[in-house]
């Protein structure tokens, strides 16, 4: 799985910074084609532990390593691997580490692109990310930055269809 995510094109990333531990909204707009896809979209995320206290790089993140090189991390691991089939509308929430939910809502997709919407909630309410993104088909978007011990979360979102 995390071969194919390498693989695809439209690769994205967004990162979240320390200043953004309260509430964040971004959106990135890019202009819709109005021909509507009839297919579901195959949904997979995985959630990598990226640390600098050491330098083991689990074998199933290795083909991953040239989008997370630019960052200081040392060390990666892979923590966990989520898989759904959404339709326009529809949203998959996941539970991740450091006690946090990620949804995932599928807002429309075409022949070219998905339209979604990503966000992650820190215990009960604190939303710490609420963004709109656009993913090129079969491409992956990676999301940089929840902390997460003595490092951070990247969550590699691949839409599929």
């Amino acid at each position: 799985m995390i071969r194919k995510l390498i693989g695809m094109l439209g690769m994205g990333i967004v990162f979240m910074s320390s200043a953004i531990a309260e509430e964040a909204t971004h959106s990135i707009l890019v202009a819709e084609n109005t021909e509507e896809a009839s297919t579901a979209v195959n949904l997979e995320m995985i959630v990598v532990y990226a640390t600098d206290s050491n330098t083991a790089v689990d074998p199933q993140v290795r083909p991953l390593m040239k989008y997370f090189r630019n960052y200081k991390f040392t060390g990666f691991s892979l923590l966990d691997s989520q898989v759904a089939k959404l339709t326009d509308n529809t949203a998959r929430t996941f539970p991740i580490e450091g006690n946090r939910k990620v949804t995932i809502t599928l807002l429309s997709h075409t022949e070219t692109k998905v339209r979604c919407k990503v966000t992650i909630v820190e215990g009960k309410n604190k939303k710490i990310l609420d963004t709109t993104i656009n993913i090129n088909r079969n491409g992956t978007f990676i999301v940089a930055g929840p902390k997460y011990k003595d490092g951070v979360l990247f969550l590699p979102i691949s839409m599929k269809y």
